[in-house]
């Protein structure tokens, strides 16, 4: 992948690459778009999107695997030690409507994933 920065504190990522997993015969193309803001000196926000532009398996194209996600890093303190990162997104499940992040189907089930981790620098 690729960075550019956009403004002091704006930076964009992106990147595309070919997946192939041999003993399933499966080839992904998957293309990432991501944007990251320093809003403070002790917060970044994030939002992405993915996108696989070919996802065969077998010759057979797979569902929908579109993603998206924001997420925020907070750096607390003076020292730039720790980190605490948090992540929410989506994957669009086969024929899903573009409406479905404002109904009930947003939740685990239908795809909803969210992360957390904590970097501490000695």
């Amino acid at each position: 992948g690729r960075s550019t920065r956009i403004s002091e504190d704006l930076s964009m990522h992106y990147a595309a690459s070919l997946v192939r997993e041999t003993t399933t015969n499966h080839n992904i193309i998957p293309i990432d778009l991501g944007f990251e803001n320093d809003v403070a000196s002790w917060i970044t926000l994030r939002a992405g999107l993915s996108y696989r532009l070919m996802d065969q398996m077998a010759k057979v194209t797979q569902a929908d695997a579109t993603s998206a996600r924001i997420g925020t890093s907070l750096h607390p303190g003076h020292a730039k030690k720790t980190d605490i990162d948090w992540a929410i997104g989506k994957v669009a499940a086969a024929g899903e409507t573009p409406s479905a992040t404002t109904t009930q189907n947003f939740d685990i089930s239908s795809g909803f994933f969210t992360a957390v981790s904590l970097t501490y620098r000695w």
